[in-house]
């Protein structure tokens, strides 16, 4: 009677130690081999495509390693091949896209600011502008604004290499601030120089503004201005008006003179003197019934 013992049957899979990984840098792929019943024994061959990488011999546990150094930048087929022993069939394991990066591009990042110095309460805009080797601008990721070991706020990398961003809350004093781009898939991260913020004291509560609009008073006419007054936020007070550096026989007057605490408008009254008689020595603004003088023309 002839027995026949037939070969065990075999599977494997292919692993990487990085994926993706930037070219240049190497990778570990492990194949290990199981037998239906029992551990197999011999070498796995790896492939990139239909080139081999090369060859390694399995260990007691049936597990083939290959170190290889990946150069070439692009996505690569890779798979084991173990082609059996006299106990064991050969076989081959599913193919393994091995991503390989192209070296990133260096970055330098510059950050400025909007308003420096600033007062409290201000809004300001602080702008990183994060551009790649050969001047070309990163097309994408993040920049994050960096007070210390606080991140302030982020945004985005903006078409234009540009990312802003806006705050109105930093404290009086001065701010060491940096811009930290986080790099991309084609570019490295980079950090900004750090750039001091100044924030100063805003305007001292109490403080009032005056505007008046500009107008031009016919001479013998009388003119109404509104006097808007803005007052700060610690004013308590009611302000009162005054004019002067009229031009001559012209005169003014409020018809409010006060503005209660919190603001608001005045009406300022301007009165001019209208033409009189060339020969009279009556000042303008007085009206004089004149009898037996003949008018020889307006000054």
């Amino acid at each position: 009677m002839t027995v026949t013992v037939a070969q065990d049957t075999t599977t494997m899979v292919v692993a990487s130690s990085a994926n993706p990984v930037p070219a240049g840098v190497g990778v570990v792929y492990t194949a290990p081999v199981a037998g239906a019943h029992g551990p197999a024994m011999g070498s796995v061959k790896f492939l990139d495509g239909t080139v081999s990488m090369g060859s390694a011999a399995m260990d007691a546990n049936g597990t083939a390693a290959l170190s290889v150094l990946m150069m070439v930048p692009g996505t690569h087929a890779i798979t084991a091949v173990y082609a059996g022993s006299a106990s064991s069939a050969g076989s081959t394991s599913a193919v393994l896209s091995e991503v390989v990066q192209a070296p990133l591009a260096a970055t330098t990042t510059t950050l400025t600011s909007d308003a420096n110095p600033a007062v409290a309460g201000q809004s300001v805009t602080f702008t990183a502008m994060v551009a790649a080797t050969g001047g070309k601008l990163a097309a994408g990721g993040m920049v994050t604004f960096v007070e210390g070991g606080t991140v302030l706020g982020s945004a985005a990398v903006n078409p234009a290499g540009e990312a802003e961003w806006s705050t109105a809350a930093l404290s009086v004093g001065r701010h060491s601030i940096v811009a930290r781009y986080a790099g991309d898939a084609a570019t490295a991260a980079s950090v900004s120089r750090a750039m001091n913020e100044v924030v100063n004291e805003g305007a001292v509560p109490g403080y009032f503004t005056i505007s008046v609009d500009q107008i031009t008073v016919v001479a013998g006419e009388t003119a109404a201005v509104p006097v808007k007054v803005t007052m700060g936020s610690g004013s308590a007070k009611a302000v009162s008006l005054s004019c002067s550096g009229l031009p001559d026989e012209a005169s003014c007057s409020f018809v409010s003179g006060t503005v209660a605490a919190g603001g608001g408008t005045a009406t300022l009254k301007i009165s001019t003197a209208g033409p009189r008689d060339c020969g009279s020595s009556v000042p303008y603004g007085l009206r004089v019934t004149a009898r037996g003088c003949r008018l020889r023309g307006l000054c």
